[in-house]
């Protein structure tokens, strides 16, 4: 990748945020992501080095191949500060940024892929609000070319194989960034997602497996590929946001119903901290832009593009401020970049 290019990538808000997509008062996002290895070839993580460049470039041979317009880039070759932003705007895992090496690909402004992270590819798209069958459909569509030009490790007894046992089967992952403040704030969210277990299916943090969860953002995924095939993991994951997704707004209505005032207060306080704060941690603004989201949807504060809101989800972490870690230099320009966003909004 030349270096005009990745400068482009790590300054540009990802294309999904800055689109609405179907169901975007609650689901911020979905992501497909298929996980794929190369026969007779160690797993990333039992390969050593010569084993890695190997893969990567049989890997990218065959992706430049199937896509002309590839662009390509080792993360070896990129500063810590530039792998927590890819990071930051969900292009790559927390993991795959900590070990410092691997490929990532970018196919189109939706679609991308990590090479030798746990698996030798792991394709993703991403696409704005819930819209998880399109998503499948983009890279469904990636994967028949890959296929065509590599020996995929596929068994027909378990489906396809994968360096974690939980992934094999179709090595999907189908997953909905959901915005949940009222099932939150009530308390109820252990409960329901206790639930969810027996469906299997599962609820992450806000980079995935491992990661916090932030301003009430949660990611539901279908937890098993095995014995189930793609598009009924999809239907399941699709249902169980549909019905957490009415569960938050019954729980909305509940709170507008029995604390009007006091909810309404909380929301327009976070809105005034948000334009006036000087200095901000990630985890307070996370909180309180959690607020703004749901206020501009129930119309109590005048409507904020829902853009404008998940662009700052990837604007908001310390990495996208210039910063290796969330000290009071991060929290100044935090502050700085929120109190410049609200500025131009009507109120």
């Amino acid at each position: 990748m030349k270096s005009d290019e990745l400068t482009a990538l790590l300054s540009e808000t990802p294309a999904w945020m800055e689109r609405e997509g179907p169901g975007t008062d609650l689901a911020v996002s979905t992501r497909v992501r298929l996980a794929r290895n190369l026969t007779g070839r160690r797993f990333p993580s039992l390969a050593d080095g010569a084993e890695r460049r190997g893969v990567c470039a049989v890997v990218c041979a065959a992706a430049r191949d199937a896509a002309p317009g590839l662009r390509a880039h080792d993360l070896g070759e990129l500063s810590e500060r530039a792998r927590s932003i890819l990071v930051e705007k969900f292009l790559i895992s927390p993991q795959m940024a900590a070990q410092g090496s691997g490929t990532f690909l970018l196919f189109d402004a939706d679609t991308s892929a990590m090479v030798n992270e746990e698996d030798h590819v792991r394709l993703q798209c991403i696409l704005p609000g819930l819209d998880l069958q399109r998503a499948y459909a983009r890279l469904d569509a990636i994967d028949d070319a890959l296929e065509q030009r590599l020996d995929i490790a596929f068994s027909e007894r378990f489906g396809y194989l994968t360096a974690s046992p939980s992934n094999v089967g179709t090595g999907m992952r189908a997953s909905v960034m959901l915005h949940l403040p009222a099932l939150a704030i009530g308390g109820a969210l252990g409960h329901v997602f206790e639930g969810l277990r027996g469906l299997g299916v599962a609820a992450r943090g806000i980079y995935g497996e491992g990661t916090d969860a932030a301003g009430a953002i949660f990611q539901i995924s279908n937890e098993v590929t095995l014995g189930t095939g793609e598009r009924d993991l999809l239907a399941k994951v699709e249902g169980v946001v549909r019905t957490l997704a009415d569960r938050e707004r019954a729980a909305r209505e509940e709170l507008l119903r029995t604390a009007y005032d006091a909810v309404v207060d909380r929301i327009w306080r976070a809105y005034g901290t948000l334009k006036t704060a000087r200095s901000i941690g990630y985890g307070e603004a996370a909180e309180l832009l959690s607020l703004v989201r749901w206020g501009s949807c129930e119309r109590i504060l005048p409507e904020i593009a829902r853009t404008t809101l998940n662009g700052l989800l990837s604007r908001i972490g310390s990495a996208g401020l210039g910063r290796a870690g969330d000290d009071a230099s991060a929290s100044r320009l935090r502050a700085t970049l929120l109190r410049e966003t609200f500025a131009a909004c009507p109120c």
